[in-house]
């Protein structure tokens, strides 16, 4: 069972067994007030969110946003809900995504807002990791202005008493600021915001806002204005420039030490072709000290441009909406053809409330059959929604997923949820977004909702199993005979087979420019390892040196890089000379934007099986057997429209134990 501690509030009903709101709970003949619904996105945190129609005469779309019916009750998240509500009815600017009517339906409240054709700004980073490489710096120029000047406009507002407002949205990140085909940006989701009037909103000692967006006042619980808001969109400029977050390690504490102390590198460390002023403009946002930033947004937005102007930065609408149609065009162009199929498959309100898919960032849409008749998954939409991500103790709700690619049901499983964790082999975007098309696809087989989870560490998550948090791991050799032991009756259901092999190869790297060609010259230098349950991230390399008699434990420093995709990071940093890990995450690695060409393989230190998938304790036998029977005939092509599952996994298929 979930200890309460860890519930996000989105799935507070499920974990006292009762099920999940249905598609159809207060929409009467597929409407939301005067609105027909097409397709349903998202649930998760206070609401569920759905992409509808006007069926007056103006027929356009519109995204609605209705309060849980868990949740309609308690009057502090009504209260918040419509707060959120009317506090973007007041605020009228191009940059801002508008509020254009508020309702209740069946006592639940909703409203709907304008739909934005686009995608978030998180989703156009992760597809420059991907694919593009990095974003010029014009067109990251381009978008961070606007995004000051839709913040400025909201720290600007005034009550109907004509005093200030006091506005400080407090969650200003790359997943609530949406850019469309134009290159026009759109801030949304005021969910957290805090106004003058809202005194007893934030409960003590809860932090509102995601971990690595925080201002260092923010961290500390001190009093908030709009200067937290003017850090965090530095934090968003930073990582639309290097493609990689200021001050995120491998722990929360860690990242809000990071924080508090102002620890960060330098954008021109990361990348030399941004100009001097642009970065320090930036950086001056990003200060430790909130007197030393900028006083407000459009303070920012002016200095921005004026240091790219006088760098030659060409920083046009025209040019940005060029740069980024080469970025990110066909996937606007897919996007728009799923959006038309949705509707055309919606047609005129009639009653029945029509399917919705689940689909993360560059699946593409598939037509699967269970039974009669067929299913077609959308694919993905994303929309100007205020979906707010909701994480507790690192249990994610749907709605934390949509950070990683929005995610969209198809049917709405009606099944208690599965709580499945993961060991940290990688960070835990990476995990999630390579695991995303195996999940939705237990989902289909198994009809029960499946909540992931990252572990603190590798032990962890055996930990999990045998504290009964979570039924289900996903593990790593030496992490599965933690997990065994710890969790008495656990069992190994199946082992991942990644490009046709059942085993992983073990390697060590090198910089090249070190010269380093044989295992003896290492003494005295530094290693980075991963955790002490990893096979090629530890046990593999520290075995195999002792065979050559060397101990990396005694003879080497040892930096603890905690996952292999750090491993690499800090290899090409300078953090250490050479490092651990496995040959599948170095070949895949300038997908992620790691330029390993600078890294040469020293010795390859052994092989061990893939990654187990783990049932334990609060398994049972027949949820063992549905899982393994699922496991068995996965076809990534059939199931997943792919022939192999994510850039780093790789997964073709799971291979049974005898």
């Amino acid at each position: 069972m979930w200890p309460a501690a860890q519930t996000p509030v989105a799935w507070s009903r499920l974990h006292l067994g009762e099920p999940l709101p249905t598609a159809s709970s207060g929409i009467d003949a597929g409407r939301i007030g005067r609105y027909a619904v097409v397709d349903r996105l998202a649930i998760g945190g206070m609401a569920e969110v759905f992409l509808a129609r006007e069926v007056d005469g103006l027929d356009r779309l519109v995204v609605l946003k209705r309060m849980l019916p868990a949740l309609a009750e308690d009057e502090e998240f009504v209260v918040m809900f419509q707060r959120e509500a009317q506090i973007v009815a007041r605020i009228s600017h191009p940059n801002v995504v508008q509020i254009l009517e508020r309702g209740d339906v069946g006592g639940q409240p909703y409203f709907a807002m304008e739909y934005v054709p686009g995608v978030s700004l998180k989703e156009l980073v992760k597809m420059s990791r991907l694919r593009a490489g990095p974003l010029p710096v014009g067109l990251v120029v381009h978008l961070v202005a606007q995004a000051c000047a839709g913040a400025h406009a909201a720290h600007e507002l005034r009550l109907p008493s004509g005093e200030p407002a006091g506005l400080v949205h407090r969650d200003l990140t790359p997943h609530n600021l949406m850019v469309d085909a134009s290159a026009h940006v759109k801030l949304l989701d005021f969910g957290i915001a805090k106004d003058a009037g809202a005194e007893g909103m934030t409960r003590t000692g809860v932090l509102r806002g995601k971990i690595s967006y925080l201002s260092p006042e923010q961290a500390r619980q001190e009093v908030l204005d709009r200067r937290t808001d003017v850090f965090a969109l530095g934090v968003c400029a930073y990582e639309l420039l290097t493609l990689d977050r200021p001050f995120t390690a491998n722990s929360e504490i860690e990242t809000i030490k990071r924080i508090t102390e102002g620890r960060f590198r330098p954008i021109r460390d990361r990348r030399p072709d941004v100009p001097l002023g642009v970065a320090e403009v930036i950086e001056r946002a990003m200060a430790n000290d909130h007197a030393l930033r900028w006083p407000t947004a459009e303070a920012f937005r002016v200095a921005l441009k004026a240091e790219a102007a006088g760098a030659g930065v060409d920083d046009d609408a025209d040019a940005a909406r060029v740069a980024l149609d080469q970025s990110l065009g066909a996937m606007f162009a897919e996007r728009n053809a799923h959006l038309k199929a949705a509707i055309n498959r919606a047609g005129p309100p009639s009653g029945s409330f029509p399917a919705f898919g689940l689909h993360t960032l560059g699946s593409g849409s598939q037509t699967v059959t269970r039974g009669s008749p067929p299913r077609t998954w959308l694919g993905p939409v994303l929309v100007g929604a205020g979906i707010a991500a909701v994480a507790s103790a690192g249990v994610l709700g749907l709605a934390a997923l949509a950070g990683y690619g929005l995610w969209q049901w198809s049917q709405l499983p009606s099944g208690p949820p599965l709580a499945l964790t993961f060991a940290p082999v990688h960070s835990q975007d990476t995990l999630l977004a390579e695991h995303a098309p195996i999940l939705r696809y237990l989902e289909r087989e198994l009809d029960r909702p499946i909540v992931p989870t990252v572990a603190p560490s590798y032990a962890g998550a055996g930990d999990a199993l045998a504290a009964e948090t979570a039924a289900v791991a996903i593990l790593p050799g030496r992490a599965v005979e933690h997990a065994l032991a710890a969790a008495p009756g656990s069992r190994v259901l199946a082992w991942k087979i990644v490009d046709g092999s059942s085993e992983s190869q073990g390697i060590l790297l090198v910089a090249n420019e070190l010269q380093l060609s044989r295992l003896e010259e290492l003494k005295g230098t530094t290693i980075c390892l991963t955790d002490r349950d990893s096979v090629t991230g530890w046990q593999l390399p520290v075995a195999y040196a002792k065979t050559n008699g060397i101990d990396l434990e005694k003879d080497l420093t040892v930096h603890v890089s905690h996952n292999h995709e750090t491993v690499l990071r800090d290899l090409i940093a300078g953090t250490c000379q050479v490092g651990a890990t496995y040959l599948a995450n170095m070949n895949s690695a300038n997908e992620r934007n790691i330029p390993v060409s600078r890294l040469k393989v020293l010795a390859i230190t052994g092989s061990t099986p893939n990654d187990a998938i783990v049932a334990g304790p609060a398994a049972d036998e027949a949820l063992r057997t549905a899982l393994s029977a699922a496991l068995a005939k996965f076809d990534p092509i059939r199931d997943a429209g792919v022939a192999r599952v994510g850039q780093v996994e790789r997964v073709t298929g799971f291979k049974i134990p005898e």
